[in-house]
């Protein structure tokens, strides 16, 4: 099929995001039906584990010339093995820090000790990493047909006015031709996934979309991000609203389970585990992702491996089991061998201040009636969980919603499309800030150019737990 081919295409979509990063990309055929969107997983060289999303961590050396050693859970367990860490720089948090935290972008970012580096280096060399991880997959050239790379990069929905204008800089610095650059907001790529979400097969392409409104929520480890957003007629998306706020999601869910079990075993399980044994803790909350990630409410019980130096570091497992007997709570909690084995009502619980703080924030923010949502779209780590999906459902009853097969790949798999389909996205119109910053339905108009001209200043996210503890739990950085 490349026989009579000049050149080949392959779009290139990267995503970093405010916890996780991920990759695809997508080989244009002449035939739309042989597309195939492909990943390139992430490997921990001490784990040996395989993943297609790893967190946006950064570990720079500085030795004279800066270079970027590590990226993601790789990253971070590098750092924690160093000898010596004066030559590193360690960057968490960094697209939050860029994009989300404030109106505008800073010069400099700094590490997790303070030392700085210039904003668009760090982007840029980040950039250069990933593009080049992407094309250790797919080469230069297939069948000595040269390829011509088209590349998308997403933006947090939240992010400040500049942040396209920055990510195409840092694009172009890191080696990227200035005309086959894409930048796309999240919840749009989502949007475009769901109308093309025959890659998945489980619905149609919808044809006519146009007078049809769209909330699109973005459910990650610690923050919540609502967008309104709606398919003019000429193909393009237009987002008329955005909102973010600082809800412990997942992480507001692990740090309760480890909170859970301090207290009903006298003991403090993490105290210094995660310095001490960075592999083990990065098992451990491996093990607790999962669990979220595929209980389903009406499981029977939760069986939690526990690393065996965490039990020799707190005891033996009959000290264990004797608190928990004592708290009264011997027919919720076990310890069995390696495995705690928790009873379905107390797992669930631990999902309580999550899903209230998210549905009292959608509740809250929401600008429109819901009957002027057509569907709610879920999207994000936290949204592959059914126990929250479940909330969610109960909680908004009335409405249409979606959840993507693997909603946390919704927005790197939708940027592929934009970047197929040429996909422009308007914010011109869009709202941003507290549902107070509204004076109108902002449904009211969807399907047209006529949406609220008024266009209020990007606000920091509204703090619904304190900034300065934000990602801050160690269950929340190895993830």
């Amino acid at each position: 099929m490349f026989s009579t081919m000049s050149e080949i295409e392959v779009i290139v979509a990267i995503k970093l995001g405010t916890n996780y990063s991920t990759n695809a990309y997508m080989i244009k055929h002449v035939d739309p039906d042989d597309r195939k969107m492909l990943n390139v997983p992430f490997k921990t060289q001490a784990t040996s584990q395989m993943s297609v999303t790893t967190p946006t961590v950064a570990l720079f050396e500085d030795n004279g010339t800066i270079s970027i050693t590590s990226y993601g859970s790789e990253a971070e367990l590098q750092y924690i093995h160093l000898a010596d860490r004066r030559n590193h720089l360690l960057f968490r948090e960094f697209i939050w820090h860029l994009f989300c935290a404030d109106d505008t972008i800073p010069e400099n970012l700094s590490d997790v000790n303070g030392k700085q580096m210039n904003s668009v280096d760090v982007l840029s060399f980040v950039i250069e990493y990933m593009v080049s991880h992407v094309k250790s997959e797919t080469g230069e050239d297939i069948r000595g047909i040269p390829i011509t790379f088209k590349y998308v990069f997403t933006i947090p929905t939240c992010s400040c006015d500049d942040a396209k204008r920055f990510m195409s800089e840092a694009a172009v610095k890191a080696g990227c031709s200035p005309n086959d650059v894409i930048v796309v907001e999240e919840a749009a790529a989502a949007l475009q996934f769901y109308m093309n979400s025959q890659y998945e097969g489980e619905l149609q392409v919808l044809e006519d979309v146009s007078d049809r409104c769209y909330l699109v929520v973005e459910l990650e480890d610690d923050n919540v991000t609502i967008s309104i957003l709606n398919h003019i007629k000429d193909g393009r998306i237009g987002i008329v609203y955005r909102n973010t706020a600082e809800v412990w999601g997942s992480c507001q869910v692990q740090k309760d389970f480890v909170e859970m079990l301090n207290c009903e075993t006298s003991k403090t399980l993490l105290d210094g585990f995660f310095e001490q044994y960075p592999l083990e803790h990065f098992e451990l909350i491996q093990e607790i992702k999962k669990k979220i990630k595929y209980t389903l409410p009406e499981t029977s019980r939760v069986a939690i491996k526990m690393s065996a130096l965490m039990l020799e570091k707190n005891g033996s497992l009959e000290d264990m089991q004797k608190s928990v007997a004592k708290s009264g709570l011997n027919d919720k909690i076990n310890f069995r061998l390696d495995k705690c084995i928790i009873s379905p009502e107390a797992f669930k619980s631990l999902f309580i201040d999550a899903g209230k703080q998210i549905v009292q924030y959608l509740k809250k923010e929401l600008p429109t009636d819901l009957s002027d949502i057509h569907c709610i779209i879920l999207i994000g780590e936290f949204a592959q969980s059914p126990i929250l999906q479940d909330i969610i459902k109960s909680s908004f009853s009335t409405v249409i919603i979606h959840i993507p097969g693997e909603a946390n790949m919704a927005a790197i798999k939708g940027s592929v499309l934009v970047g197929e389909n040429n996909v422009d996205v308007d914010t011109s119109g869009c709202i941003c800030g507290s549902k107070e910053s509204v004076n109108e339905n902002v449904c009211s108009s969807q399907g047209n150019d006529q949406r609220p001209s008024t266009k209020e200043p990007v606000s920091t996210p509204t703090k619904i737990n304190p900034s300065k503890n934000r990602n801050k739990s160690r269950l929340c950085v190895i993830q």
